[in-house]
Parts: C-alpha cells; sequence; structure tokens
C-alpha cells in the first residue's frame, strides 16, 4: 500500500534543447556585437603633436603602426613581407602616373627604430614620398576638431 502513494521517482534521459538553443543563440549575438568593437580599439593611434600641421593629401597609402606593434596598410592588418608586396604592387599601378605618397601613422609610444625601419622599408621600395601623420598642438586647435581631423607633417 506504501508504494501506491509514493509517486514514482523516473529517470529523465533526454536534454531540452529549447533553453540551450536560446543560450547559444544569445552568446552568437553578443559574440557578433563586441567582435567589430575589439577590432576597432587597436586602430586607435595617439598621434604626437606639433606646432607646424598641414592638413592630408587625399590620395595617399596610409600606415599605421599601432601601440601593440601591429602594421595596417589602409585599415587592412599585415605582416611586414605583405606590406613590401602591397607597396610594390602600389607602385607598378602607378607607373603612368606619380609615384604614390605613403603616410606614416604610428603612435607616440611606439619605440623610434620601429618607425625608421619602417620608413627604410618604404624608402627602399623607391616610394620617396613620405609623411609623418601628427595633430597640431592642443592650444591652437579645439578638442572637438583634433578628434575628427589628422594632419601630416
Amino acid at each position: 500500500m506504501k508504494n501506491q502513494l509514493l509517486p514514482s521517482r523516473k529517470l529523465i534521459s533526454t536534454i531540452n534543447m529549447i533553453p540551450f538553443t536560446d543560450v547559444v543563440l544569445v552568446l552568437l549575438v553578443i559574440f557578433m556585437i563586441t567582435s567589430p568593437l575589439l577590432f576597432q580599439g587597436d586602430l586607435k593611434v595617439n598621434l604626437p603633436r606639433v606646432t607646424t600641421a598641414v592638413t592630408p593629401i587625399p590620395k595617399t597609402i596610409n600606415i599605421t603602426l599601432t601601440r601593440s606593434g601591429r602594421i595596417y596598410l589602409n585599415n587592412q592588418l599585415m605582416s611586414q613581407n605583405q606590406l613590401i608586396s602591397k607597396l610594390k604592387a602600389a607602385i607598378v599601378r602607378a607607373q603612368n602616373s606619380k609615384k604614390p605618397m605613403v603616410v606614416i601613422n604610428a603612435d607616440k609610444t611606439i619605440a623610434y627604430g620601429k618607425v625608421i625601419k619602417i620608413l627604410d622599408l618604404i624608402r627602399h621600395i623607391g616610394i620617396v614620398q613620405v609623411g609623418i601623420a601628427v595633430l597640431p598642438l592642443q592650444s591652437t586647435v579645439s578638442n572637438n576638431f583634433l578628434s575628427k581631423n589628422k594632419t601630416r607633417f
């Protein structure tokens, strides 16, 4: 009689997939939203400031050297060897016209030797028009302008 009053305990041997799927989809959305933010954070370069600065020339090749030592060519991450091959290809494309100008955007905390090494590579390839991006001193220009515009020295 006692066995009939107690509920029988059955072992559940299946997995409920609906909550599992919900959690996986939420994690996927979170990673999709945060991954571009992580990538953009690495391209922030703290440029040095100077009193004489010129606005950038529109048709240039931009090389960015980040604080972490990464090299970007026109916002595309690449190795030093890839940079050399892309610059050589740019010279070949510009054979009929003027050789391209390169602007180096180097973080002000990066080692001077790393900037000179990239500068030497650029000149060795045959590009002689090279500029180094800087920002005007804060006393001459407002903060709003500095956050939106880069200039070249």
